[in-house]
């Protein structure tokens, strides 16, 4: 990867908030840290979220870990460290933060980029997910959340007042997003969801691992939060319907876990449901590598799907429904998108791959060369060609 001249020596600060998906989020922060560094430049991160920087990062990279810094001593170390870090750098990228005021001052005497990584600041309940009908809300954040709201739960049991200052708030960050000068996010749809133009990063996945090979069972996987918005029920329901299907493995927990548990026990398919919990990266890469293909069933507004782009680097075919970012990545014969609610459509779409060897073998085939798109060297580059952009502004 070529360094940008212009990088070389910059000290560039790195916000990040604590939110993060277990295997997404702030992973690709880590990476873009990395990749400053080695280009170069003197990184420092300011974080709540747990970051370790590679051996061989070149430049150095500072990291300044806060805890529990939301009240109290903690908020004030946050500001203290925060204002001094303003001070003391020469370029400043924004992760995962709300659009407070001070970094909107910032950008005054400093080059900054504020990016988005979720959809999550355009909706007063966090989803944009409808709880009662089990759908995605398309509607812009407003007073009408609040008649949503009546219908579908979405706000839980919050009283009147903090429903209202929910929606307020959420006003506020999109009216202080359109001020910022550089705005990033992880795919067009996030773009489209805050209202605004700006840069789209896909997030880096790893390097595809070729192997060309028979499809290597009939089990099907799900990997992400155990709630009603991420699917989990839906992907019971779609392996149920399956004919060709053996084993679901559902990676992950959540709030949901003992419903999908009881779920699958309705549906008289528990004995071939295996709930892993959280794994580690590699068993879970590992688990993906046996499966035939990988379920997205999100009913909310993904911003990316980083799983996808993962399953497809271990040659493994992805079905998914058409939701937020996921059409940026999931396309045929890689990926089988369906309709959000699609079980039948869905469940045809793993018999196709699970009893067809043939069709099986090309999508897998094609899982690694779309994976490329979404290598750690094209996203290095972007983002240093991004920078000097600005710099040269």
């Amino acid at each position: 990867m070529q360094s940008a001249d212009r990088i070389r020596g910059l000290r560039i600060g790195l916000f990040v908030s604590e939110w993060g998906g277990r295997f997404g989020g702030n992973i690709s922060v880590g990476i873009l840290a990395d990749i400053l560094s080695k280009a170069g430049a003197s990184v420092t991160v300011l974080t709540q979220a747990k970051y370790t920087p590679a051996e061989d990062a070149e430049g150095g990279i500072e990291v300044l870990n806060l805890e529990n810094s939301s009240r109290g001593k903690g908020f004030v170390q946050l500001w203290r460290r925060t204002l001094k870090l303003l001070a003391s750098q020469d370029f400043l990228i924004v992760v995962g933060e709300r659009p407070r005021l001070v970094f909107l001052l910032a950008q005054l005497w400093r080059p900054l980029v504020f990016v988005r990584l979720d959809t999550i600041l355009t909706c007063p309940a966090g989803t944009r997910f409808l709880p009662n009908s089990s759908t995605i809300c398309h509607r812009r954040v407003g007073l009408s959340c609040l008649a949503v709201n009546r219908k579908q739960g979405c706000l839980r049991d919050s009283s009147e007042y903090r429903q209202v200052l929910k929606v307020m708030n959420r006003r506020l960050d999109m009216a202080l997003i359109r001020c910022f000068k550089n705005f990033a996010a992880n795919s067009s749809a996030c773009l489209k969801r805050h209202c605004r133009g700006g840069e789209v990063f896909y997030p880096p996945c790893p390097n595809p691992q070729l192997r060309y090979r028979l499809p290597p069972s009939r089990d099907i996987i799900f990997v992400g939060r155990v709630s009603a918005s991420k699917g989990v029920l839906d992907a019971i329901r779609i392996f149920k319907r399956s004919k060709a299907a053996q084993v679901l493995h559902i990676v992950g927990d959540g709030p949901e876990l003992a419903t999908a548990e009881r779920f699958a026990a309705s549906q008289g398919v528990l004995d071939r449901v295996v709930f892993h919990g959280w794994i580690s990266v590699q068993d879970r890469d590992k688990l993906l590598d046996k499966c035939a293909a990988t379920l997205m069933c999100s009913k909310w507004d993904e911003a990316f799907g980083r799983i996808g782009p993962e399953s497809f680097a271990l040659g493994t075919p992805v079905v998914a429904y058409d939701v937020g970012g996921v059409s940026e990545w999931c396309r045929s014969p890689a990926g089988t998108l369906v309709s959000c609610g699609d079980i039948e459509g869905a469940a045809q779409a793993v018999d196709r791959l699970l009893l067809n060897e043939a069709e099986w073998s090309a999508a897998s085939e094609a899982s690694y060369k779309t994976s490329e798109r979404f290598s750690k060297r094209i996203y290095g580059e972007r983002w240093l060609k991004y920078i000097e952009k600005i710099l040269n502004k």
